[in-house]
């Protein structure tokens, strides 16, 4: 008597699916029996991997989702800060005017931000070493600056 490929024992049918006497082989493994401590503690773990892999997959959504809103977040704040006259400290990017030995340059310092905008530039007491890296910085700024100029006159 003829036998289909569906009923074979271990045939991969046409679909890609492994079949077990005619069974999808993971609907024939459940019938082992439901007292069977392997096919419970099988359960178990797939239960857990399951949840687990879930709660992977979710905290790396929120992670990018974080990452897109960051800016906006870190926006919002800061407009915050000054409507509600918080007198928050922020870092911003501020027109410095002697602060840091630096003068006539934007940099990123910490600010404290009010209903007028930038209500005071805060001047950190930097190290030899922090302040070279500082006076590093502002001699990129200054780079920058200059190339932006020189396109202008160009133009």
């Amino acid at each position: 008597h003829p036998v289909g490929d569906e009923s074979r024992l271990g045939q991969g049918g046409a679909d890609g699916c492994l079949r077990v006497a005619g069974q999808l082989w993971r609907s024939a493994r459940r019938h082992r029996g439901p007292g069977d401590r392997d096919s419970r503690a099988a359960a178990r773990r797939h239960r857990g991997h399951d949840v687990g892999h879930r709660t992977l997959r979710l905290r790396d959504r929120i992670r990018r989702a974080d990452r897109r809103r960051a800016p906006g977040a870190a926006a919002a704040q800061r407009v915050e800060a000054i409507v509600r006259d918080q007198k928050r400290i922020f870092p911003v990017c501020a027109w410095l005017q002697g602060e840091y030995g630096m003068k006539d340059i934007y940099l990123g310092v910490p600010v404290v931000l009010g209903k007028n905008g930038i209500e005071k530039i805060i001047e950190l007491h930097l190290n030899d070493a922090e302040k070279a890296l500082l006076a590093e910085s502002a001699e990129a700024v200054k780079s920058v600056m200059d190339v932006l100029d020189n396109m202008n006159t160009n133009a």
